[in-house]
C-alpha cells in the first residue's frame, strides 16, 4: 500500500501529546484464520487511551479532526487500485463472494481488554467510506463511555471471548451491526 494516505493522516491527527505510529511490516506469507478476524493489508488502529483521557485532554476539537482524517484515510485507501489478497482453503472454507474488504479495515481497542474490526465492503461506485468510518468511531467512543451494553446493543452476545470482535455498517440503519464471523 503506498504510504503517502497513512503519513498525510499522521500529520493530520499530531499533537503535541499524540502519538501517531506508522509502521510498515514485511509480508508474513500464508496465513491461517477465520476470513473476518485476520489481520488486513493495511489497517488504522485506535487505541483506548485516546478514548479515555487523551479525549478528555485534547478535546472535542481534536475529536472531530480525527475522526474527518480516519473518514479520509478511509476513503483514499479504499480508492487505490489494487487486486485483493487471494484467499484459499478447503472446499466449502472461502467465499470467493464476500463482500468485505481484505485490503484494509479499522481496528479499535475497546474496554476490557476487546477489541473490534470495521469489516470495511470491497470498492463499489456509491459507497460512502467516510459514513461508515465516522459510524464505527462513534461506536467506539460510545463503547468507552456507555459500557458492554452497547455491544449487547448491536447484537453481540458479551459472555463470548472474541477477539475481533468483528461489526459492519449497515446502510439500511446508518447503525454498525455484530458481524458474526460464524455464523456464515
Amino acid at each position: 500500500m503506498p504510504a503517502a494516505s497513512f503519513e498525510e493522516f499522521a500529520r493530520t491527527v499530531s499533537d503535541g501529546s499524540l502519538e501517531v505510529h506508522l509502521e510498515a511490516t514485511e509480508p508474513r506469507g500464508p496465513l491461517a484464520g477465520i476470513m473476518w478476524t485476520m489481520m488486513t493489508v493495511s489497517a488504522a488502529f485506535i487505541g483506548s487511551n485516546y478514548f479515555g483521557g487523551m479525549l478528555k485532554e485534547l478535546g472535542k476539537d481534536h475529536y472531530l479532526v480525527l475522526k474527518d482524517a480516519l473518514a479520509k484515510l478511509t476513503q483514499r485507501t479504499m480508492e487505490i487500485p489494487r487486486v485483493e489478497p487471494t484467499m484459499f482453503g478447503t472446499t466449502g472454507k472461502v467465499d470467493q463472494t464476500d463482500p468485505f474488504s481484505m485490503g484494509f479495515s479499522i481496528w479499535a481497542e475497546l474496554p476490557n481488554e476487546r477489541r473490534a474490526k470495521l469489516l470495511i465492503p470491497k470498492v463499489a461506485d456509491k459507497e460512502d467510506y467516510a459514513k461508515l468510518s465516522d459510524a464505527f468511531f462513534e461506536f467506539a467512543r460510545r463503547c468507552h463511555e456507555e459500557g458492554e451494553g452497547v455491544l449487547t446493543g448491536i447484537g453481540f452476545d458479551v459472555s463470548r471471548k472474541s477477539d475481533p470482535i468483528t461489526v459492519a455498517y449497515n446502510k439500511m440503519t446508518s447503525a454498525i451491526e455484530y458481524a458474526n464471523p460464524f455464523a456464515r
